[in-house]
């Protein structure tokens, strides 16, 4: 239904498109060249690295600790069996919490991250059409094919790397 929206848009206005100056850019060919975003994954990438070898850790001993109450099932007698199973759950469940924590953090800072640049973004695209005299400007999402001609994501890009974006990870609190 939203291609079929963006079609008739499209075609609505490309009726009279001699009369107006259409441009696109690609979101994520900008992401995917801006140096301050890559230093951003750069960080990011080390920070996952740092936190998910500290859980690869805690998993392990899970799976250790699971083995041996596997292993003692036969001595045990069936309350303490179950107490250690209970106790192992509920370790279990705090380190699946940690790492969905750990996930959603990861996932929002992107977002966060992601979000500044699209403002700064949108800033860029309102200054390079009213200078360019551009009535409209689509983003590759909301197109099919267009002209590399129309792509103004070259500017843009040479226009965010002049501002001083300030791109970080916020501070991660454990459980």
């Amino acid at each position: 239904m939203r291609f079929i929206l963006i079609f008739i848009f499209i075609f609505a206005i490309s009726i009279n498109a001699s009369a107006q100056k259409i441009a696109t850019f690609k979101f994520s060919f900008i992401l995917n060249n801006l140096e301050l975003y890559k230093e951003f994954i750069s960080n990011l990438e080390e920070f996952k690295k740092k936190n998910f070898t500290e859980l690869k850790k805690k998993e392990e001993y899970l799976l250790t600790k699971k083995n041996k109450i596997e292993e003692s099932k036969i001595i045990l007698s069936e309350k303490e069996y179950l107490n250690r199973i209970s106790e192992f759950n509920n370790e279990r469940n705090i380190f699946e919490t940690e790492v969905n924590k750990l996930n959603n953090y990861l996932k929002s800072i992107v977002e966060i991250n992601q979000d500044i640049i699209l403002k700064e973004v949108a800033k860029i695209i309102e200054q390079v059409a009213r200078e360019n005299k551009i009535n409209l400007i689509l983003t590759d999402d909301q197109y099919y094919l267009s002209s590399e001609d129309l792509d103004i994501s070259e500017i843009i890009l040479i226009k965010l790397n002049q501002i001083d974006l300030k791109l970080q990870l916020t501070n991660y609190n454990y459980l």
